[in-house]
């Protein structure tokens, strides 16, 4: 369920890290793990934060956790919905295959300058955050 006041919280969570570069501390997953706690208070990256140092070794430790990569850790979270139905707040996967927060018209992703706009033709599946 979303809180009522989260969209003042994911507002001010996009503007704290709008310019936050993509590094094995801060990627694609953590950043929508930060954006589903701030629309719902649930932190489904709590207790996995600090457990490895680059990105394959994140991905070995998805893969120790039972998941294949970003998108099946976020299955087991969230619900898949539509994409035409993605509102602000859900989460998207791009056609790269990196997650990315819903904001309207476009999806928010990390990059090595900060946040990036990821375009709806991009989009290849949808979860509902709340």
């Amino acid at each position: 369920m979303r809180r009522v006041d989260w969209e003042d919280r994911l507002n001010a969570f996009i503007a704290k890290h709008h310019s936050r570069p993509y590094a094995h501390e801060w990627h694609c997953l953590l950043f929508v793990a930060g954006a589903v706690k701030a629309v719902t208070g649930k932190d489904f990256a709590r207790g996995h934060r600090g457990k490895y140092k680059s990105m394959a070794g994140a991905l070995r430790y998805l893969k120790g956790l039972g998941f294949d990569g970003p998108a099946a850790m976020i299955d087991a979270h969230l619900p898949e919905k539509p994409i035409g139905f993605a509102q602000r707040g859900d989460l998207i996967l791009a056609a790269d295959g990196i997650p990315a927060l819903c904001v309207g018209e476009f999806a928010l992703s990390v990059t090595d300058e900060g946040l990036a706009r990821v375009p709806r033709s991009e989009w290849r599946k949808a979860w509902g955050v709340g």
